[in-house]
């Protein structure tokens, strides 16, 4: 569950690494992705109904759905956040429009998923986020 509180943390360093300016826009993608990551450590707490002995009984597939939006919304920031760098840089439109298309390909993927309702699925799904980028 710590996977994808990791994916976006690494997401937002590589892309600050590679285009830190410190203008309004950084920050506000700084306050919206740990607004994100509020948001999913609240959800995924609850993905686990807890017994009466301490033990996981069943999955509280609502808390799933919203912790996995909240995943989603950071990958899609981030995958809009390319688009807007390839429309403002031409010399590197087809590399940004590039990462652009493998950003959409975890989040179809996970969306696919999500029907499922099975949330070791997801959560298997996470480290293979990390090869499309």
């Amino acid at each position: 569950m710590f996977l994808p509180i990791w994916t976006m943390v690494a997401d937002y360093r590589m892309f600050i690494n590679a285009f830190g300016v410190y203008d309004i826009m950084q920050r506000l993608h700084s306050l919206l992705l740990m607004a994100l990551i509020i948001g999913y450590m609240v959800n995924v707490t609850g993905v686990l109904a807890i017994d009466e002995l301490g033990l996981a009984s069943s999955y509280n597939n609502s808390a799933v759905h919203f912790s996995v939006a909240f995943f989603l919304v950071a990958k899609a920031i981030k995958s809009g956040l390319y688009l807007l760098y390839a429309i403002a840089l031409p010399k590197f439109r087809f590399h940004m429009l590039f990462n652009f298309a493998c950003g959409l390909i975890p989040i179809v993927v996970i969306c696919s998923v999500l029907g499922t309702g099975n949330p070791v699925l997801f959560y298997s799904l996470i480290p293979c986020t990390k090869g499309w980028e």
